[in-house]
């Protein structure tokens, strides 16, 4: 009874990717001082990413008699059904554990303002949703390798340099959207940038005794925006004057990579290594908003606030890693066979934000600050098996687009999995892998409300798999 129905639309949506690639690598053994080897080569990259939708709308804001077109439907008409017991070990206040689902198909079938009647490619084009985005790519470079065993203390490496010339288009349809409603001003609106990076890179190992080696190494890289993030065109609520959009003016961002790291191998067997890593980024891309004065016809000009993908000032990323591999006969031949393995990882990140009045938060998307595995493994000829324990603390999955709002973050998680395989010969294996036995959920929660907002469970996953090779 308190459901009440806001709008249907029915959605044409079209999509296209496309890439031509192109690569030749040259290779020359040589011997000029300590240097031996001379790798050189050109890569080249074509790609475009094309999207139309199109679209027609039972609209909700047209009243016919005072009332919203929807207004009197109910679920009778249409038919339902009831979810019970959803996610009953939450016991939070207000939950909703049981729910109804309005019969989607009968929707349809009744169609109460023809909205599917007609073929959706007759609406009018999304100038938000449309849009040609291409990027070409020419790459050359060149690596000479080294190494030198003349010395008490012996070291191998290379040094190198990519350079990179990146031409970026989007094309879309630039138009006054309102709803539903839009009159097209350009229908092929096109911007392109072309820029052009030198990415240097250098690493050195050093064997500083017969079972230890110490290694660093120095890069710079970049990282384009994604397609789905450069296209053309605004979807704006003229009530509230804001909406979202993409940005052709969005610039990759780019990082100086620094790694050292200390790797020993005990003559008995097995390893340890110690890594330390320091990232500086520039132009981080987040999610921003920006103020822009849009022409609304006879509206005259409004200021909106659009929100989208923006250049920001970047951060830093440092951290340190420690991993190791310990067969267990070394303790008991009794063992053999056995061994385990594992890593932890620590992280710190400090990423420029884009809202107002704040500097730096102490995350990166998708990153934990801890993360990290223990592996108990058996090998014995044809049987394997493996337990892996895996852990993460709490990441940020969503930053806040005002400074009304809260940062989204995932739950950290510990998951236990399986897997077993026998290879019968080198034609034949089967094997068992099972995932998530601790059958965890995952939640994402608004971390200064401390809300839910989102929580999924996958349950345990069984698979079996049978490989054969002629």
């Amino acid at each position: 009874a308190d459901l009440v129905f806001d709008q249907d639309r029915h959605t044409f949506t079209l999509e296209d990717s496309e890439e031509v690639s192109f690569r030749l690598d040259f290779e020359r053994e040589m011997e000029v001082g300590i240097f031996n080897r001379l790798d050189f080569g050109v890569n080249y990259r074509d790609r475009n990413l094309t999207r139309t939708e199109i679209r027609t709308d039972g609209n909700r804001k047209d009243k016919v008699d005072g009332k919203r077109p929807f207004e009197n439907i109910s679920l009778d008409s249409i038919g339902s059904s009831v979810v019970t017991n959803f996610l009953d070990d939450i016991d939070d206040p207000g939950f909703a554990h049981s729910f109804v689902v309005p019969d989607l198909q009968a929707w349809i079938a009744a169609d109460p303002l023809g909205t599917f009647a007609g073929d959706p490619r007759n609406g009018l084009p999304r100038q938000d949703k449309a849009y040609d985005v291409g990027e070409e790519i020419v790459a050359v470079y060149a690596q000479t390798s080294f190494a030198n065993d003349d010395h008490s203390v012996s070291y191998r490496g290379n040094i190198g340099v990519r350079v990179v010339q990146t031409t970026q288009t989007s094309v879309g349809i630039l138009g006054e959207q309102n709803g539903a409603d839009l009159v097209i001003i350009d229908p092929n609106f096109m911007t392109e940038r072309r820029y052009t990076d030198i990415l240097p890179s250098a690493n050195i190992a050093f064997n500083t005794s017969e079972n230890s080696v110490l290694r660093f190494a120095v890069s710079r890289a970049l990282t384009r925006p994604d397609p789905v993030d450069l296209r053309i065109g605004f979807d704006l609520d003229v009530e509230d004057l804001d909406g979202d959009s993409g940005n052709p003016d969005l610039d990759a961002y780019r990082t100086w990579n620094f790694d050292a790291s200390l790797e020993i191998y005990p003559e008995a067997g097995g390893s340890y290594a110690l890594g330390l890593f320091y990232k500086k980024l520039g132009g981080w891309i987040a999610d921003g908003a920006e103020i822009f004065d849009i022409d609304l016809g006879p509206g005259g000009i409004e200021e909106f606030e659009i929100d989208r993908p923006i250049n920001t000032e970047g951060g830093t990323i440092k951290g340190v890693e420690f991993a190791f591999h310990t067969p267990l006969e070394l303790v008991s031949e009794s063992l053999s066979g056995f061994g385990v393995n594992g890593s932890i990882t620590y992280v710190d990140a400090k990423i420029d934000s884009f809202r107002p009045g704040t500097q730096f938060f102490n995350s990166l998307l998708g990153t934990s600050k801890w993360s990290g595995n223990i592996v108990g493994y058996y090998e014995n000829g044809p049987f394997s098996a493996r337990v892996a324990y895996n852990l993460r603390s709490n990441f940020l999955n969503r930053e806040a687009v005002s400074t009304t709002k809260f940062d989204e973050f995932t739950d950290g998680i510990q998951i236990l999995d399986v897997n077993v395989s026998y290879e019968f010969n080198e034609n034949l294996r089967v094997r068992l892998t099972a995932n998530n036995l601790t059958d965890v959920q995952r939640t994402r929660f608004f971390k200064r409300a401390e809300l839910v907002s989102d929580i999924r469970n996958d349950g345990r996953t069984f698979v079996i798999e049978l490989r054969a090779k002629m």
